[in-house]
Protein backbone atom coordinates (compact mmCIF):
# COMPACT_ATOMS: atom_id res chain seq x y z
CA UNK A 1 0.00 0.00 0.00
CA UNK A 2 2.92 2.35 0.59
CA UNK A 3 3.82 1.98 -3.09
CA UNK A 4 0.27 2.90 -4.10
CA UNK A 5 0.28 5.95 -1.83
CA UNK A 6 3.64 7.11 -3.13
CA UNK A 7 2.57 6.66 -6.75
CA UNK A 8 -0.71 8.46 -6.12
CA UNK A 9 1.06 11.39 -4.48
CA UNK A 10 3.41 11.65 -7.48
CA UNK A 11 0.41 11.65 -9.80
CA UNK A 12 -1.26 14.36 -7.71
CA UNK A 13 1.92 16.47 -7.99
CA UNK A 14 1.80 15.96 -11.75
CA UNK A 15 -1.81 17.14 -11.80
CA UNK A 16 -0.92 20.29 -9.87
CA UNK A 17 1.96 20.97 -12.28
CA UNK A 18 -0.30 20.54 -15.31
CA UNK A 19 -2.82 22.96 -13.80
CA UNK A 20 -0.06 25.47 -12.97
CA UNK A 21 1.34 25.33 -16.50
CA UNK A 22 -2.13 25.81 -17.94
CA UNK A 23 -2.85 28.73 -15.58
CA UNK A 24 0.39 30.36 -16.75
CA UNK A 25 -0.81 30.10 -20.34
CA UNK A 26 1.74 27.41 -21.19
CA UNK A 27 -0.83 25.00 -22.64
CA UNK A 28 1.57 23.30 -25.04
CA UNK A 29 3.96 22.45 -22.18
CA UNK A 30 1.05 21.28 -20.02
CA UNK A 31 -0.17 18.93 -22.74
CA UNK A 32 3.36 17.63 -23.37
CA UNK A 33 3.87 16.97 -19.67
CA UNK A 34 0.43 15.37 -19.36
CA UNK A 35 0.96 12.97 -22.25
CA UNK A 36 4.68 12.36 -21.75
CA UNK A 37 5.92 8.84 -21.09
CA UNK A 38 9.35 9.79 -19.77
CA UNK A 39 10.07 9.16 -16.10
CA UNK A 40 8.57 11.93 -13.99
CA UNK A 41 5.95 12.90 -16.55
CA UNK A 42 2.25 12.41 -15.95
CA UNK A 43 1.57 9.34 -18.09
CA UNK A 44 4.65 7.57 -16.77
CA UNK A 45 3.59 8.29 -13.19
CA UNK A 46 0.07 7.13 -13.98
CA UNK A 47 1.51 3.88 -15.32
CA UNK A 48 3.36 3.38 -12.03
CA UNK A 49 0.13 4.06 -10.11
CA UNK A 50 -1.84 1.62 -12.27
CA UNK A 51 0.79 -1.08 -11.79
CA UNK A 52 0.83 -0.55 -8.02
CA UNK A 53 -2.97 -0.76 -7.89
CA UNK A 54 -2.94 -3.91 -10.03
CA UNK A 55 -0.46 -5.50 -7.64
CA UNK A 56 -2.66 -4.70 -4.63
CA UNK A 57 -5.70 -6.05 -6.45
CA UNK A 58 -3.81 -9.28 -7.25
CA UNK A 59 -2.93 -9.75 -3.57
CA UNK A 60 -6.57 -9.16 -2.60
CA UNK A 61 -7.79 -11.58 -5.27
CA UNK A 62 -5.42 -14.30 -4.04
CA UNK A 63 -6.64 -13.80 -0.47
CA UNK A 64 -10.26 -13.99 -1.64
CA UNK A 65 -9.59 -17.14 -3.65
CA UNK A 66 -7.97 -18.80 -0.62
CA UNK A 67 -10.86 -17.78 1.65
CA UNK A 68 -13.47 -19.11 -0.79
CA UNK A 69 -11.57 -22.38 -1.22
CA UNK A 70 -11.31 -22.77 2.55
CA UNK A 71 -15.03 -22.27 3.08
CA UNK A 72 -16.16 -24.44 0.16
CA UNK A 73 -15.43 -27.49 2.27
CA UNK A 74 -17.61 -26.15 5.09
CA UNK A 75 -20.76 -26.23 2.97
CA UNK A 76 -21.84 -29.85 2.79
CA UNK A 77 -25.26 -31.43 2.19
CA UNK A 78 -26.21 -31.30 5.87
CA UNK A 79 -25.49 -27.59 6.14
CA UNK A 80 -27.45 -26.91 2.96
CA UNK A 81 -30.40 -29.01 4.21
CA UNK A 82 -30.50 -27.20 7.55
CA UNK A 83 -30.36 -23.84 5.77
CA UNK A 84 -33.18 -24.88 3.43
CA UNK A 85 -35.31 -26.09 6.34
CA UNK A 86 -34.81 -22.80 8.21
CA UNK A 87 -35.74 -20.83 5.10
CA UNK A 88 -38.89 -22.93 4.61
CA UNK A 89 -39.84 -22.45 8.28
CA UNK A 90 -39.34 -18.68 7.97
CA UNK A 91 -41.61 -18.59 4.90
CA UNK A 92 -44.33 -20.62 6.64
CA UNK A 93 -44.19 -18.40 9.71
CA UNK A 94 -44.34 -15.26 7.56
CA UNK A 95 -47.40 -16.54 5.72
CA UNK A 96 -49.10 -17.50 9.00
CA UNK A 97 -48.30 -14.10 10.47
CA UNK A 98 -49.58 -12.12 7.49
CA UNK A 99 -52.66 -14.22 6.77
CA UNK A 100 -54.91 -12.67 9.47
CA UNK A 101 -54.12 -9.18 8.17
CA UNK A 102 -54.84 -10.20 4.58
CA UNK A 103 -58.27 -11.55 5.62
CA UNK A 104 -59.22 -8.05 6.72
CA UNK A 105 -59.05 -6.90 3.09
CA UNK A 106 -61.03 -9.82 1.64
Amino acid sequence: MARVLSAFQAYQRDDRRIRELNAQGRLKEAVAFNTGLAAGQSNADFGLLATALDDVQAVNQQAMDRAVAATDDDLDATTAAVGGALLAAALVLAVLGVRPRLREFA
